[in-house]
């Protein structure tokens, strides 16, 4: 028992000071990652230049039921203009499978380019839903 004493003793020295090294070191030096370089367009709002905005190729201000012929609802329950906003409505515990869970989609039915800029907003109704 004792040669296991012997042989034991600069093993467990050596834990003990590199053990005691680590202690002092800071966690934040131990586990740093390097910050990711941030590319110089983050957090800065696109404006193309190419725009014509004095001839939009469609806008409307929803302020009234008649925007709704631009419309076609496909999937969901119902398509409605409440407050200047386009509403669209899914159906509630829909029993289809999850590929087809509450499809929906607004398609405009006018005629656009094959390359235009579209601006919106949308807020569900319940955020924790999507």
């Amino acid at each position: 028992m004792e040669y296991l004493k012997k042989d034991f003793f600069p093993l467990f020295l050596a834990f003990f000071l590199l053990g005691g090294y680590l202690l002092f070191l800071s966690p934040d030096y131990i586990c740093a990652k390097p910050e990711p370089v941030r590319h110089s367009l983050v957090g800065k709002k696109f404006i193309p230049d190419d725009v014509d905005w004095q001839h939009p190729v469609y806008q409307s201000s929803f302020d009234d039921s008649s925007a709704l012929k631009d419309w076609f609802l496909e999937g969901g329950k119902r398509m409605s203009v409440q407050n200047g906003n386009l509403v669209l409505e899914s159906i509630p515990g829909t029993k289809r499978s999850m590929r087809d869970a509450n499809h929906l989609v607004a398609w405009l039915t006018k005629e656009v380019p094959a390359d235009f800029l579209l601006e919106f907003t949308v807020r569900p109704l319940h955020r924790n839903q999507g």
